[in-house]
């Protein structure tokens, strides 16, 4: 075939004349080449290139979804996290080669297209040895743009850099975004458990719970054994409640005790359906009298309950109210000597506690009719010793104090100290009469100078129930929950009945004053003389941690007989165990980062593979061996005219900015083409052969 036109010219002058046509300057039509090659796709590297980044980006999504959990006290994971985490880091060495391999290939095929084309041959060679793909190729361009004063790169350049940068950055933030922890693996195996069963709630000595709660209650400890998990309802957000957070569990620390569910413990997070105490329980600090709805039903109408011993002592009279709510009376000893501090209390329950068992009388959950104790505070400074107390500095603050409750001791004119008979107007009949529960101001020899302190109060609320609950080990919730009949007890058997949750409490609150220091860590006494004295009353909210401490003892014993260990345990076949074991867990980085960067680089790579990968191209990358063929191309141009230095380097070579930088078809006059540098127009053909 004739060619369309007649080239004799020097490149050089081709080029400033007609950069958009750019004929091999080298051939006519009677030297056109014989034979040509059909130009080749590269299946592989494009599928590598299109697959690669997609299957490692699902990798790590995968891992974010189904190992990242968010940070919960339990830690605890179906799948050892050990492998998946070092597997990653392995992932992201061969990630980086991954998305060079690729890149390399479709930047070859993108240099054939006119818009990403290199303008020139200074444009071209920057993508020599793919310096777009590392720091080392970005400083050097950084540094030949300075000392040129010339942007030596073009566009397909530096989205290659970029689409290399982002795995750059993405591969190490991602290993950011996960730590390994310790944990707790999933099992199959049946745990070894401590905690009461249904069959054997009651086989308990009589008083057992009051009696070992009550020493517990005095070391202000009411952790749960095992690992200690207190079970709460899926809609309950753990985080909110800072005794929840730590492991083991304690119920004594928060006012207000959400919903929880105490079953069998282990050494490690156990799941599956158990039997266990259902409680929640609040309790405030009380600033007015209209606040008590027990205690303020004081009346003739009250009828003797029941009197008690508190270390071998009658210490307190329980009254009846007609509406079968109890109202005990209490000080903390029959006189006034000893310690510098004396109290007077009373205590409202809204139920018969003495006997209150589980025996389906219990109000449920669903009634929505709590339980309620009311607890308030008389208390009295006395001086401390013989010779005076002024070597302390007593703290007479108190606050919230219960406006309106009244005093039932009070100063007269005189000065001299009484009974408050308004106070017990109501206590008359002697099986009602509490007056002697402050007798010592009665005596004619008593003219102590003591200080009166306000009242102060506790309100507490409560529900129990006795029941089957579905346990979940990550979360550390309970669902499902079923009440069950009355555990089975039998009278012929040396066991007592079991008071309801709250009871215990009670009893343990009985009797005690000074013993609330202890039960809450407060400040011991100083010794002055022969006596323990204290600088300062009992405050509100001290008396608060203390009631809320008696609550929380109470349910350990109930459930667990106060264990801290798991001595005495049993085999709970119906139940799941765990290990201990490595975990994955989000690191410092939120892993979404690391998945909006790994996704940028997977759709990116997609992109340029599905629209240009799949393109015929002369050859499977822009290799030294085609740099060498271009160059050979003009080289009769460019042998004589010294344009070319061999010793100063690329950047000083300014004749290649008048090359062309476009890899295309040099002959496109003949029915065989040549893959050479071209101007902008001189656009491959995927059906003809080139040579």
């Amino acid at each position: 075939m004739a060619p369309k036109e007649n080239v004799g010219e020097s490149a050089i002058q081709l080029f400033s004349t007609a950069p958009d046509s750019s004929p091999d300057p080298s051939c006519t039509d009677l030297n056109a080449p014989a034979r040509g090659y059909p130009l080749r796709r590269f299946w592989f590297r494009t599928f590598v290139l299109i697959l690669g980044p997609v299957i490692i980006f699902i990798y790590f999504l995968m891992i974010w979804l189904f190992f990242f959990k968010d940070t919960d006290t339990v830690k605890y994971r179906s799948r050892d996290g050990t492998w998946v985490y070092y597997s990653w880091f392995v992932v992201g060495v061969f990630g980086l080669n991954i998305s060079r391999y690729g890149l390399v290939g479709v930047e070859a095929a993108m240099l054939q297209v006119s818009f990403w084309a290199p303008k020139s041959a200074m444009r071209l060679l920057m993508h020599s040895g793919s310096t777009w793909a590392g720091p080392g190729g970005w400083m050097k361009c950084i540094q030949r743009a300075v000392s040129m004063e010339k942007n030596l790169a073009g566009r397909l350049w530096y989205l290659l850099a970029v689409l290399s940068l982002v795995p750059l950055v993405a591969f190490p933030i991602s290993g950011l975004s996960m730590e390994l922890a310790d944990g707790y693996i999933e099992s199959s195996a049946p745990p070894m458990v401590v905690g009461r069963e249904w069959s054997n709630f009651h086989r308990r000595e009589p008083y057992q719970t009051q009696k070992r709660g009550g020493t517990v209650w005095k070391t202000a400890s009411a952790v749960i054994p095992g690992i200690g998990i207190a079970y709460s309802p899926p809609q309950v957000d753990r985080e909110n409640f800072q005794f929840l957070t730590t492991l083991p569990n304690s119920l004594s620390s928060n006012p207000g005790i959400p919903e929880l569910f105490l079953g069998p413990q282990a050494a490690t997070p156990i799941g599956g359906k158990a039997w266990g105490l259902r409680l929640q329980y609040s309790c405030s600090m009380v600033q007015s009298a209209s606040d008590f709805t027990i205690l303020s039903q004081k009346s003739p109408a009250l009828k003797s309950n029941a009197s008690g011993m508190v270390d071998g002592a009658i210490r307190y009279k329980t009254l009846a109210t007609p509406s079968g709510a109890t109202i005990t009376f209490f000080n903390s000893s029959q006189s006034i000597g000893g310690d510098n501090l004396w109290a007077y209390t009373e205590m409202g329950v809204s139920h018969d506690f003495v006997s209150s068992t589980y025996d389906g009388s219990e109000p449920t959950f669903e009634s929505g009719k709590p339980e309620i104790l009311e607890y308030a505070l008389w208390q009295v400074r006395r001086p401390c010793s013989y010779d005076g107390d002024d070597r302390i500095t007593f703290n007479y603050t108190l606050k919230p104090t219960v406006a309106g409750m009244g005093s039932p001791i009070i100063r007269t004119p005189s000065g001299k100290f009484e009974r408050n008979a308004s106070f017990f107007d109501w206590s008359n009949d002697t099986y009602t009469n509490v007056k002697d529960f402050v007798s010592f101001v009665a005596y004619d020899h008593f003219n102590e100078n003591i200080t009166l302190a306000p009242p102060i109060g506790v309100q507490c609320r409560r529900i129990s129930d006795l029941g089957t609950a579905k346990l979940d080990s990550r979360t550390s919730t309970f669902s499902e929950f079923e009440k069950s009949p009355s555990p089975i007890w039998s009278a012929a058997e040396y066991e007592a009945k079991q008071p309801r949750f709250g009871a215990t409490a009670i009893s343990i609150l009985l009797g005690r004053y000074t013993e609330i220091f202890e039960s809450t860590n407060s400040p011991l006494p100083y010794i002055l003389s022969n006596s323990a004295c204290y600088d300062h009353f009992v405050q509100p909210q001290v008396l608060l941690q203390s009631v809320l401490q008696a609550h929380a003892v109470d349910g350990l014993q109930l459930m667990y007989d106060g264990a801290t260990g798991l001595n005495g345990g049993y085999l709970h076949t119906n139940l799941t165990s765990s290990r201990r074991g490595k975990v994955l867990e989000p690191g410092v980085v939120p892993p979404v980062v690391s998945t909006i960067l790994l996704g940028i680089w997977a759709i990116g790579c997609i992109v340029l593979g599905v629209m240009y990968g799949f393109d015929r191209r002369w050859s499977d990358t822009l290799d030294g061996y085609s740099l060498f063929r271009f160059g050979v191309d003009f080289g009769e141009e460019l042998r004589d005219k010294n344009v070319l230095s061999s010793t100063q380097g690329l950047e000083k070579s300014n004749q290649l900015w008048s090359l062309p930088g476009m890899i295309g078809d040099s002959r496109m006059q003949f029915d065989i083409g040549h893959i050479s540098l071209v101007g902008k127009k001189q656009v491959v053909n995927p059906n003809k052969l080139y040579t």
